[in-house]
């Protein structure tokens, strides 16, 4: 887990943030979901646990694909350009899926 590591190199220390954009795909029907967060193994167990409300009638999930980023805009501006393609099969291309 690389989530809120921090570095040392005497006599300055300093906290590196990653940020994460992931798919999920639905057990139940196939779906895909797509969000960024931090920790994305903590976010899958909220979603499978009915944490998130907007995937609760679709669980369980799977993780199909994550991407790591040094920013948290920089994931969310990815996670938006997801979003807007819409298509599954672009999405299915883009990812090697």
């Amino acid at each position: 887990n690389v989530t809120g590591v921090q570095t040392c190199a005497l006599p300055i220390c300093f906290h590196v943030s990653v940020h994460y954009v992931y798919v999920l795909e639905s057990r139940r029907n196939g779906r895909y979901y797509i969000g960024s967060t931090h920790n994305v193994e903590k976010r899958l167990v909220q979603h499978n646990a009915g944490g998130t409300k907007s995937t609760r009638n679709l669980r369980p999930w799977n993780i199909l694909h994550v991407e790591m980023f040094s920013t948290k805009l920089e994931a969310v501006q990815r996670e938006r350009l997801i979003k807007s393609w819409k298509s599954r099969k672009h999405m299915k291309q883009q990812f090697n899926l």
